[in-house]
């Protein structure tokens, strides 16, 4: 295995000599010594929570993470310069390298954040952020994009938000946007109340005023982090996004000819913001909106899937946590939302295929939100994208159910529950002949005593199911 290892390295190093030069600076010894290998077979100890695979790749990138940070340390105590920015390179490198390692990239690239956070090295880059020596400061800003993992934005959050906060107002700093504007867009996924920091700071001011700019790695991170603030920011970060006109400068950053992530995350923003009521006619004024579904339907999910896979920061996909944000939409009331939740399920199912890992999606509830979509969505691309992506998770694929519920026979209403997950209950409803009309009219009672539905949980989950399409709000209210 590790002959292998060793071999596909030296293949990502090859690439990665090809990229242009605002890269960082990697001495040749640093390569070299990443990439001995040990060819004892003794037993290793393994971590926690991680596989053999992962912490034999972890094991071998340890002896030269540490001797880096030690480096790092040293030389930040003795002001040289020159010793500090070739320990940030190879820590630079050992980060990257891991994230793009297939299957187990995202695995063993959080080992190797978490390890540089426990060796105190995000409270040295922290340090070096505020150096007068400019070239210091990109570089160290630039080694933080890469390793904010989610224990690391924690870090971030509680110890240096000050730090990032005084970088984004160094707005002029083309070569600094870069970097911070990468930093905003993960720490915009930490949690409401540091979203809410930084908007009320004004981190989200610099992201829009660089939205006015024509760098696509800086328009780039701005689109990514206004979505990640509208996905995880909540209602008062939504609120005060609109009150910054943020879905006014997502109209040009949709519009975007320099790349198609750039519009796809402005798109998926402003219908995030569409799917909070308080602000729905506010977000529509924009005009925004009515972008989302042509841009989506121009779009094949397989070949934007392969434009991911070809990122260091996308090819591994999203986490599960961050695939559950999606559902909402998918849920929705509004098209646009269905409509790029669907696409983006498909991008990542084609993306977790290749990493044999769809059963992800099954245990997020993507695969039923994804069945209803089939069954009743009017919507042709809504449709097609749902289809797509569980014939891609090797899901059955239901029939779509006509919206006539009224009409249904007894047959059709068993069908229904069925492919919504209730066939437990098939028998009950057989035998009492309840159709269509009967359905709309099933009191909480009437499932109690007759269909044998005992638990509170399971009776709100048939009705929502059942309003979802129908707009039966009697029913609704009342199991409520």
């Amino acid at each position: 295995m590790f002959l292998s290892l060793v071999v596909y390295i030296s293949k990502v190093c090859r690439y990665f000599s090809m990229f242009s030069t605002d890269r960082l600076t990697v001495p040749e010894y640093v390569s070299s010594r990443l990439h001995n290998r040990r060819t004892s077979s003794d037993p290793r100890a393994v971590s926690p929570g991680i596989s053999t695979d992962v912490q034999a790749v972890v094991d071998v990138s340890l002896p030269a993470l540490r001797s880096a940070i030690k480096t790092l340390k040293s030389s930040k105590d003795t002001g040289d310069m020159e010793e500090t920015r070739r320990a940030i390179a190879e820590t630079f490198q050992l980060v990257e390298e891991a994230w793009v390692l297939p299957t187990v990239g995202r695995q063993v690239a959080e080992e190797i954040c978490n390890r540089i956070r426990l060796d105190g090295g995000l409270e040295l880059l922290l340090q070096l952020m505020q150096t007068p020596a400019v070239e210091i400061t990109y570089e160290s800003a630039k080694l933080l994009e890469q390793v904010l993992v989610s224990e690391n934005r924690d870090y971030v959050a509680r110890m240096g938000l000050g730090v990032i906060l005084n970088l984004t107002r160094e707005q002029e700093d083309a070569q600094l946007a870069r970097s911070v504007s990468g930093i905003l867009e993960h720490m915009f996924k930490h949690a409401e109340e540091t979203s809410a920091q930084l908007i009320t700071n004004g981190a989200l001011d610099t992201l829009l005023y660089w939205c006015r700019g024509t760098d696509p790695t800086v328009l780039r991170h701005c689109a990514v982090a206004l979505a990640n603030c509208a996905m995880y920011g909540g209602h008062r970060c939504q609120r005060l996004m609109i009150e910054k006109q943020a879905a006014d400068w997502l109209f040009p950053l949709a519009f975007s000819k320099e790349d198609e992530l750039i519009r796809f995350h402005a798109c998926l923003a402003v219908a995030v913001l569409a799917a909070n009521r308080e602000i729905e006619k506010e977000v529509v004024k924009s005009g925004t909106l009515e972008l989302v579904e042509p841009f989506i339907a121009s779009l094949d999910p397989d070949e934007f899937a392969r434009n991911l896979l070809d990122s260091a920061d996308s090819m591994q996909g999203r986490t599960a946590a961050d695939l559950q944000h999606l559902l909402p939409l998918l849920d929705g009331t509004r098209l646009e939302g269905k409509c790029i939740a669907a696409f983006y399920l498909c991008v990542e199912t084609s993306i977790k295929s290749r990493q044999r890992n769809t059963k992800i999606f099954q245990e997020i509830g993507a695969v039923q939100s994804l069945k209803r979509i089939v069954m009743y969505s009017s919507n042709g691309t809504v449709c097609s994208l749902a289809k797509r992506a569980l014939t891609m998770m090797s899901e059955d694929v239901p029939r779509r159910i006509l919206s006539s519920v009224p009409n249904w026979k007894s047959g059709e209403v068993q069908t229904w529950l069925q492919q919504i997950g209730f066939s437990a209950f098939s028998e009950q409803f057989q035998e009492l002949h309840v159709d269509g009309d009967l359905l709309l009219n099933i009191t909480e009672q009437d499932l109690i005593q007759d269909l044998g539905m005992t638990y509170g949980l399971t009776r709100k989950r048939l009705v929502l199911l059942n309003s979802w399409k129908y707009s039966c709000s009697k029913i609704f209210i009342e199991m409520l």
